[in-house]
């Protein structure tokens, strides 16, 4: 029983991590390049059959708020 509950909170815990770190990353601008014109990348998606898709390409994701959060989320567990 008590494990269960233990379990359960780990759970919520990284539930709220994931939520967090969504939130943070989910408007990330587009990449730029030294000129400052904007990057795409070429998909290739199976559906298409051999056809290409053109997608911005954005700034990569940010893990700072993540380890902090983490461990004083396990401190109080």
């Amino acid at each position: 029983m008590f494990l269960d509950k233990i379990f359960l909170s780990i759970i919520i815990y990284r539930l709220l991590l994931a939520a967090l770190h969504y939130n943070e990353n989910s408007d990330r601008l587009q990449a730029v390049t030294k000129d400052g014109r904007p990057c795409y990348t070429i998909r290739f998606p199976k559906f298409k059959k051999g056809d290409y898709s053109v997608r911005k390409e954005k700034i990569c994701a940010t893990y700072g708020i993540i380890f902090p959060l983490h461990v004083l989320l396990f401190y109080y567990l």
